[in-house]
This record gives structure tokens, sequence and C-alpha cells, in this order.
């Protein structure tokens, strides 16, 4: 029982960047539906409250028109541009898709949900056929301006993060690698549309209420839709955090990392007893996996050529000297390892070889020939004079040993265990 209870909650924490994922995927998916079919108004980024909408007519200004008005009963003047004057409603929202537009009777109406959607305050709130017509500051235009190219923006940021964070979603219990870089992505799409947006709805509301102040029209932040997309990152932070602290952990990832599992680097990364042996067989062996580029012939394939002692050769020039020299590379002096397994073997037995090259000088003996007499026979008779014997000469025989065959007193390399020195064994010797 205690058994399952501990597979139960390890499962759930295994899911856990999942939930968060989960969170933050139905949180933008509230915010982009805000307003849709007329649902959903209270999600927004910006109110503009028009209850208190009072603009004096065109004509207010004159005097002599006043006059008249006082004098006829006629009034040339016209009157005040109201709300409800101007057919506005009293409270509109602006939401990422559309913008809706609350009534004093409770009903709700919402433009269509574009994903091209910018809303325009001066003309949804029909300020241009008002006096304050051509009274608009440079704040207010710019703020418009600014808003209507990062709205674009926001919009497209929002749609990304809610693809990622489903993909999160899906990808967790199988693919943590991957979901750890689309949460990543999530998260950072999430931040930078979330202080774009509050930023951009902040500086129109602050220019909004400059300008219109006076005439009784109000602005503020949606903080609800500020606050929700906020909640939305920090929840996608959570899922990039968990991901990626677990993806760090993973064997896979490990075995692309090239690391070691069975030395110091798995106990950094938590592992107390240094982990298990990824590429270990069920007979104990240990085979590292074959990837896609060692299956290619002659690809990220090492040739060690083994140095072995060459036999020695005596060889005579023009003028009849002997001289000892080194042979060409035999087939036996030169060998390749293919199998890890040879290759293994004799690279160990060269390092514990003894180096041929510790002593130098050849070994060289001279043998002088024997001269053969060659005598006639004894005469026959004595008319035949005696002769005087021949003797044949021949060169003395140089024999050469090739155990230490370099005539130079080099440095021994053996047993150094450096690639270096061990194939190059004249280098420690000459060019000190």
């Amino acid at each position: 029982m205690a058994q399952k209870q501990s597979t139960l909650q390890r499962s759930l924490l295994n899911l856990l960047p999942a939930f968060f994922a989960f969170f933050s995927y139905v949180i933008i998916l509230l915010l982009l539906l805000a307003g849709l079919n007329n649902g959903l108004t209270h999600l927004t980024f910006l109110k503009t409250n028009t209850s208190k909408l009072s603009i004096p007519s065109k004509l207010s200004e004159s005097s002599f028109l006043k006059d008249l008005t006082t004098v006829s009963g006629t009034d040339y003047v016209g009157q005040d541009a109201t709300a409800s004057s101007l057919g506005l409603a009293d409270l509109y929202t602006t939401n990422l898709l559309s913008s809706c537009a609350q009534f004093a009777d409770g009903s709700v109406s919402c433009t269509r949900a574009s994903v091209s959607f910018s809303w325009d305050p001066i003309t949804a709130l029909r300020l241009d056929i008002t006096s304050l017509q051509g009274t608009y500051s440079e704040t207010l235009l710019k703020s418009i301006s600014s808003y209507s190219k990062v709205s674009h923006y926001i919009v497209g940021s929002f749609i990304s993060s809610a693809v990622l964070t489903g993909i999160t979603t899906l990808s967790t219990p199988w693919a943590t690698t991957f979901a750890a870089v689309a949460s990543g992505l999530a998260t950072l799409i999430l931040l930078s549309a979330s202080i774009a947006a509050a930023v951009a709805f902040r500086n129109l509301s602050n220019a909004l209420n400059a300008d219109f102040g006076a005439s009784g029209l109000s602005s503020s932040p949606g903080n609800t839709g500020i606050a929700l997309s906020f909640a939305a990152f920090a929840f996608s932070l959570l899922a990039a955090i968990i991901l990626a602290i677990r993806s760090r952990a993973n064997p896979a990832t490990r075995r692309r990392r090239g690391i070691s599992t069975r030395g110091k680097e798995n106990a950094l990364l938590g592992d107390e007893e240094g982990g298990e042996d990824i590429y270990a067989k069920a007979d104990g062996s240990s085979t590292k996996k074959s990837g896609f580029m060692d299956r290619i012939p002659l690809v990220n394939r090492h040739k060690y050529i083994q140095v072995e002692r060459q036999p020695a050769i005596v060889t005579t020039d023009v003028a009849g000297q002997q001289t000892a020299v080194l042979s060409s590379a035999s087939s036996a002096g030169a060998r390749t390892l293919d199998s890890p397994s040879s290759r293994r073997e004799t690279i160990d037995s060269d390092w514990n070889a003894r180096d041929e090259y510790s002593h130098g000088g050849a070994r060289m003996s001279v043998s002088e020939p024997e001269s053969e007499a060659e005598q006639d026979p004894e005469p026959a008779a004595a008319a035949h004079p005696p002769q005087q014997p021949k003797l044949k000469s021949e060169a003395p025989k140089i024999t050469v040993t090739a155990m230490d065959a370099p005539l130079l007193p080099l440095g021994g390399n053996a047993q150094t265990r450096d690639m270096n020195a061990a194939y190059e064994p004249f280098s420690n010797s000459i060019w000190k």
C-alpha cells in the first residue's frame, strides 16, 4: 500500500510541469476568447466610461448666436453632445481581439473578433463629429499610433504562447527536453507580450484622461486582463524551470552530452551512487549505442598506427662503404587497429612495452674473413719448380643488430601516456 502511494506521488510530481503549462494555456485561451459571443467581457485590458460625457456644441462660443437664441427663442447654438445624443454606451471595454459596449439597461454588444483588431477611441466614441475635432494633443495621437502597432504583436504573441503551452502540456510525459524548450519559448513570449500590453494600454488610458477628462470621459487600464497575462507567464515559468532541471538529470540527455554515468559527473547531477550504466547489457557488458553517423563508413573512425621495431639492413654505396639503415615499414611493422577490443589490448601493451629508443646506438660487430691458401699439388717431377701460394682476401664482414637501431642517444618516452611524446620519440632529445 505504501509503495502504491509512493508511486502515485511520484507520478503526480512528474506531471506537475504539465499542470502548470495547462493552467497557463487555459488563462491565455480565456484572454483570447474574451468578447467572443458577448461573453467574458470583464477580462479586459482597457475600460472607458462615457456615462458623464458632455461636450459643448461647435457654436457654443459664438456670442451672436447665443444672443439671437435668447431673443428669438430658437436654438441657433445647439445642444451639448452627450453619450445618449451620440448613441454611445455607458462603458466600453477593449479586449485582445474585440471591444464591447455595455449599455445602461445591461445589454452588451461586442464587435467581431479579429486577429488584426485595433481599437481607435476617436472613431469608436464618435469624438470626430463633436467640437473636440482637431483639438487632439500630440501625446494622444502618438499613444493611439503606438497601440495600433503593438496590438498586432500582442495578439500574435498570445496565440503563439497558447500553441507552445499546449505542446508543453502534451509532450511533458515522454519528451522532457522538447517540452522544456517549448515552455521556455512560451515563457519569454508571454513576458514580452504582457509587458507590451501593460505599457501600451496604460499610455493610452493616460492620454485619454488628459485630453477628454474635462469633458467627462474617464479611462483606466483593465487590471484583470493584465494580471491574468502575468499569471500565465508565472505558470509557464514554473513549468520551464522544472522541465529544465529534469532534462539535465535525464539519462538520455547525459548520453547526448557524453557525460560518463560512472564518474563524479553523475554525483553532480543528483545521483549519489554514480548512476546506472546506460549502455549496460543483460550479460553485464557495456557497449555504447551507435548513432547515425557511426553507421557511415570512414566517418568518425580513428585509425591508430602502431610504431614497432624496424629491421635494419646493410647497404653498400658507390665507394664501397657499408652503412646500416632502417628499412621501410614492412607488413609486420605497421598494422591498423580496427576493432575496439584489439585496439585497447594493443595500446595497453604498447604503453607497457620497453622503449627501444631509450638507449640508442646500434650494436655492430666486425669479423675478419679467413685466408684461404690455394697451393698446387706436389710436383710429380723435379722438372717443375715450386710455386708461391696464392692468397684470396675478402672485405671484412659487418653485422648490425636490429635492436636499438637509431645511432643517436635518445631519451625514452615509455609509459608516459602522452600521445604526442609516445608516437614522436625523437622530439624530446633533438629539439631541446
